[in-house]
């Protein structure tokens, strides 16, 4: 995977006036001079048709649709987007041809997108955004199409929805690429093992463990609350200092896992092509590499930590990664964070952990918290690098299944796929 840098900095504020202004007037202009249907007007859009790609059967090419409804908000916390930039997801095309996650047919995919305000279900609703806001749109809720990024117009709610500064929006939309799977590695750092990244540095971002704890446990969906309240005790959270292995580091969830990691003190190996991403790992802050390829792999895990009590892991990769991944713990408590399959075979005194997700879209308190950081490192001066994305050649809704097409080939030379619409 390539990447390219952006520089920020987290302080406990908001983006510059100056900057939303900039954003705003230049959103305002591009509508100006757009044509009919380009923007909404701002009474009766409901009235309005919209384009929407749908899934009506696996394994086919998605259905364009024309006279798709402009969804309605339910809830006051709830705004209305249209979507500039999608960003494609390896899930996207996998739910299209195996069906994965999909509750019920016809339906509507896409996770990422960059897009600008358009309606608020409540105007004066002080939730820090505003009509013409330039926003990262990041749709996990994927029972709810009316969320979902392939299509003209989402609905998202406020706490989901993250501002971004002009200048990050005028490079071709480089955002789509970054929003769930910063979400994941946040989630999977913060809640699975309690990293808490508020008293490092000048990160000041959420201690999540202690937001989902202070959080009505019964508010919190049945699926996921065994890992949000009973997975790892608070004498077991990883520590600044301590050791953690990241299994598919040059994943972007890996790769932003590495990077909010060493905001948060941790030392990090990085298990990944090391040839092809070794120099950028380490230049992200990689404390050792082991490549992925290496026979030994484990072994050199293993060399690297020994007597210093490697007890974290993540893999990003496979069941099969996970496995191998498991056998660096030392022989006592550990915990490992499974993004994509738990080890066929467990081990007793490791603590397997599943991303709660749910937690970003159900928990306004963790969205926002989640949101509220995301602008933060965006908006300043001091290094992020994110994913350098690839943008698709055609545009439109009707360039989407093309776009699948060449990430289920492996045809994105190991960038993250963006579709202008």
């Amino acid at each position: 995977m390539s990447f390219t840098k952006v520089k920020t900095v987290l302080r406990p504020r908001s983006i510059p006036t100056d900057d939303l202004a900039a954003n705003r007037d230049q959103v305002q202009s591009a509508d100006d001079s757009s044509e009919a249907g380009d923007s909404l007007p701002r009474q009766n859009f409901h009235d309005h048709k919209q384009q929407q790609l749908l899934v009506l059967e696996t394994k086919q090419p998605l259905h364009l649709k024309d006279d798709g409804p402009i969804p309605a908000s339910n809830t006051d916390n709830e705004v209305l987007v249209r979507i500039d930039y999608i960003g494609l997801n390896p899930i996207d095309w996998k739910s299209a041809t195996f069906g994965w996650g999909l509750p019920s047919l016809p339906c509507i995919l896409g996770r990422d997108y960059v897009g600008k305000v358009v309606h608020k279900h409540v105007p004066e609703a002080d939730d820090g955004l505003q009509i013409g806001d330039v926003v990262l749109g990041i749709s996990t809720d994927y029972r709810d199409y009316r969320k979902a990024a392939f299509q003209q117009y989402a609905i998202a709610a406020n706490f989901n929805l993250c501002r971004i500064p002009s200048r990050l929006y005028q490079s071709h939309g480089i955002l789509p690429s970054v929003g769930v799977a910063f979400v994941s590695a946040a989630l999977s750092l913060g809640v699975c093992l309690g990293l808490d990244f508020s008293k490092t540095g000048d990160s000041h971002g959420p201690d999540l463990f202690s937001i989902v704890h202070s959080l009505d446990r019964d508010s919190v969906p049945e699926d996921i609350r065994e890992e949000c309240f009973d997975s790892i005790p608070d004498s077991e959270r990883i520590q600044p200092r301590d050791w953690i292995a990241i299994w598919g580091a040059s994943s972007t969830v890996g790769f932003l896992a590495l990077q909010l990691a060493k905001r948060a003190g941790l030392r990090v190996v990085c298990v990944a092509n090391v040839v092809k991403h070794g120099a950028l790992l380490l230049d992200a802050g990689a404390d050792a590499l082991v490549n992925r390829n290496d026979p030994e792999a484990v072994e050199a895990v293993r060399g690297i930590t020994q007597g210093k009590r490697l007890r974290y892991g993540f893999d990003a990769v496979g069941k099969e990664t996970a496995q191998l991944l498991q056998t660096t713990f030392e022989n006592e408590t550990s915990h490992l964070v499974c993004l994509v399959g738990s080890p066929k075979e467990t081990v007793q005194h490791v603590r397997y952990h599943k991303l709660p997700m749910k937690l970003f879209h159900e928990s306004r308190e963790v969205g926002r918290a989640l949101m509220l950081w995301l602008e933060e490192l965006l908006s300043h001066e001091k290094v992020l690098i994110l994913p350098k994305t690839d943008l698709h050649s055609s545009t439109g809704l009707q360039a989407v299944n093309a776009a699948l097409d060449r990430l289920r080939h492996g045809q994105h030379s190991g960038q993250r796929i963006v579709v202008q619409i």
